[in-house]
């Protein structure tokens, strides 16, 4: 909590979100309210795992959520007079079958419209076996069809800076 509080002063971001945060949804709502961002959509938990918080300044921008579910939250952001562009923040299952729900729905949501959009989150998922550290190694053929999602979808990995961990 501490850290989140951190970085949003340090940065002053007019949107934050964070994917399995490991903390019941009544604890969440305390978090969220104390993290200085005036909205909140959060996507419950299933136990302990899972969830999605996106926070925002409605100052700065507004976010109207228009689709959400344990995987995945879609939200056309405006900012400025007319500038949009859809944020879809993803906390990815672990399973395969699932991860291809997720992915199938990005190309039925690419066809049904025309805004710009941005993924964030975590697909649980490498494109490279040298991104996995620790643990099972990933198999092959599940970065290719990681590899071919993004590929056919043309989206590009921006990478990250810090800690590869964040617990």
């Amino acid at each position: 909590m501490r850290n989140a509080r951190d970085m949003i002063k340090a940065h002053k971001p007019s949107i934050f979100a964070v994917v399995e945060p490991r903390v019941s949804d009544r604890i969440a709502q305390r978090i969220v309210k104390k993290l200085s961002l005036s909205k909140v959509h959060i996507v419950d938990l299933i136990g302990f795992v899972d969830g999605i918080w996106i926070a925002w300044d409605d100052q700065d921008v507004a976010v109207d959520v228009i689709f959400s579910s344990q995987q995945v939250v879609h939200c056309v952001v405006k900012y400025g007079v007319t500038d949009l562009f859809v944020l879809i923040v993803i906390y990815a299952s672990l399973t395969l079958k699932a991860c291809k729900r997720l992915w199938l729905s990005f190309k039925e949501f690419a066809e049904s419209n025309n805004l710009h959009w941005a993924i964030a989150g975590e697909f649980n998922d490498v494109l490279l076996m040298t991104e996995k550290f620790d643990g099972r190694r990933p198999s092959i053929s599940r970065c290719r069809l990681f590899h071919d999602m993004i590929s056919s979808y043309r989206l590009l990995d921006l990478g990250f800076q810090g800690s590869p961990y964040t617990w």
